[in-house]
């Protein structure tokens, strides 16, 4: 009782421990999010370790408090990314598909959503588009992406992180792509990420990337455009006929 009631006591360490215990499970939760936080947890940590160290407690009794710390951040990382992480996503892209496709989520006119081994099946028509009921998945991303062939075989494909080649080819290991990169060249066909698509607009509900190598993004950029506008149109009509049913 007596050493407890001395611990209490000491702010220093009552507030550090606090501090250390507040500032891990916030790391913990967000990892890489504290980025995003200006770096406030980490810091919020280091002055709680200061705090700490600073205080009158038995070197027991702190090396207990950062042992805790230390095992909360990857205790809250697991259970936060269990409870967040979204279903697993597989897209199955006809094969000579070029361009941008489109899925349109939580549509009551759309088709049944079909489930593979626990994994959502996002089969895109050759138009490039998807209407689906499948609800909006929400969480951390597991997707995977398929060129599917006529005769129904499914050809991994890498979904591109870099908006150049070179830095992509840098970073390949990093993301755990399909292929090794020694296969990986400006003509391999990948997915990047449709930013700031057209289709998004149309129903804030729907995923969009565009199908191509790095050497596709080399085209004329007017041109690129203009294929991505038409793809727009279609993809709107397509979906108002769709809920006009």
């Amino acid at each position: 009782m007596g050493v407890g009631v001395t611990l209490i006591k000491d702010l220093r360490f009552v507030f550090g421990a606090m501090l250390c215990f507040a500032s891990a499970f916030v790391i913990g939760a967000f990892h890489v999010g504290v980025v995003f936080l200006f770096g406030i947890p980490v810091i919020l940590l280091v002055v709680g370790i200061v705090f700490l160290l600073l205080s009158k407690a038995a070197k027991l009794a702190k090396s207990v408090v950062l042992l805790v710390t230390i095992a909360i951040i990857p205790s809250t990382f697991a259970v936060t990314m269990y409870l967040r992480t979204a279903e697993p996503e597989v897209f199955l892209i006809p094969q000579h598909h070029r361009g941008e496709i489109v899925v349109f989520l939580d549509e009551p006119c759309g088709g049944e959503p079909v489930l593979e081994n626990g994994s959502r099946i996002y089969s895109i028509g050759d138009d490039g588009i998807l209407i689906t009921r499948s609800k909006i998945n929400d969480g951390y991303l597991n997707r995977k992406f398929f060129l599917l062939t006529a005769e129904g075989d499914r050809k991994p494909m890498p979904e591109f992180q870099r908006q150049d080649f070179d830095t992509e080819k840098k970073e390949w290991e990093l993301f755990g792509q399909p292929i090794p990169v020694e296969s990986f060249s400006p003509e391999t066909v990948g997915v990047f990420w449709a930013y700031g698509s057209k289709t998004y607009q149309i129903s804030r509900n729907s995923i969009s990337y565009v199908v191509g190598s790095y050497n596709d993004r080399k085209r004329d950029s007017k041109t690129r455009e203009h294929e991505l506008n038409k793809f727009a149109e279609r993809a709107d009509k397509l979906l108002q006929e769709c809920r006009e049913k």
